[in-house]
């Protein structure tokens, strides 16, 4: 009765995820505070313990308690993913990065006057490490760093994820991968690649950054990032990503890549990207716009590159 007391712990903690989410719009935001984030860290590596238990048991035996308790996981996984699409913006919104800094100077009164600016200055030692897996497993990101995490799009994530394993009957067999574990594949693409990129879309299709910037914004190595889109070069933007993912062979990392991305550009995968990342070299499209030219060089540059 193992797995079935594990089904039923993680039903519960994926319930209480959805009350908490509920509560925080209704209160819109007010809640979301040091505390919630902290019981959201928790929940969330319970949430991964729980699964993982459960993957390194034997094959699914779909006994009647468990086709009962894998119903209730599901129905409960999707009211939270259509919870997080319908209020992503919300959720999007809440400023982790003042929080985190907030609570470092709360913490340390000898910096309580200091810009935030400056204090990024001074605690970038900590956070720019060269090696994400030591980032994770410092007294900097279990005191503060965890703050700037987006529980609410990794919940996502996960949820996402074992509906897809549900549906399919456990056949996929891909072991869940977290934040921290995809943390691993990073950089995903080499400097040479994402500089002719830069060179091609910097403060046209992409905000201002510097190249450093955008070479961590693309492969994930920055804690928050601000890569922006350019006003109405949206389509143009996704066919890049678009062949941005064409590089990473592993089905899930690809998908996780992508996913990140378009969250930290305020955009979304399903309604979003998925109907779009196409569009400029559809049929229909305008000659005298310039996307046909702009994909024949966006092309060239990724023909260059073969990512192994």
């Amino acid at each position: 009765m193992q797995k079935e007391l594990e089904y039923a712990l993680l039903h519960s903690i994926l319930l209480e995820f959805k009350k908490d989410w509920i509560k925080e719009l209704n209160s819109e935001g007010a809640t979301f505070n040091f505390n919630a984030q902290d019981a959201y860290r928790k929940a969330y590596e319970d949430c991964i313990t729980k699964w993982r238990l459960m993957e390194v048991y034997p094959p699914e035996v779909l006994n009647e308690l468990r086709i009962e308790q894998l119903d209730d996981i599901r129905i409960t996984a999707n009211e939270i993913v259509r919870l997080y699409e319908k209020h992503n913006d919300s959720f999007i919104n809440y400023n982790r990065v003042e929080l985190m800094y907030n609570t470092f100077k709360k913490r340390n009164p000898f910096y309580k006057s200091v810009p935030i600016e400056s204090l990024k200055m001074v605690l970038g030692y900590f956070m720019d490490l060269p090696q994400q897996d030591v980032y994770y497993k410092s007294t900097f990101y279990e005191q503060y760093g965890f703050l700037l995490n987006d529980y609410h799009f990794e919940i996502n994530m996960f949820c996402k994820y074992i509906l897809s394993e549900i549906k399919d009957n456990f056949r996929q067999n891909n072991k869940f991968k977290n934040f921290i574990d995809n943390s691993d594949y990073a950089p995903y693409f080499p400097m040479g690649l994402v500089y002719d990129v830069y060179k091609l879309c910097n403060e046209n299709q992409f905000k201002k950054q510097t190249e450093l910037e955008f070479y961590k914004s693309i492969n994930l190595l920055d804690l928050h990032s601000d890569l922006e889109i350019v006003g109405s070069e949206i389509g143009r933007v996704y066919y890049v990503l678009h062949k941005f993912t064409n590089c990473i062979k592993d089905k899930e990392v690809r998908i996780y890549w992508i996913n990140v991305i378009l969250h930290r550009l305020g955009k979304d995968y399903e309604n979003n990207y998925l109907k779009r990342y196409r569009e400029i070299v559809s049929k229909n499209v305008n000659e005298k716009s310039g996307d046909k030219l702009f994909v024949e060089k966006v092309d060239k540059i990724f023909k260059s590159y073969v990512i192994q």
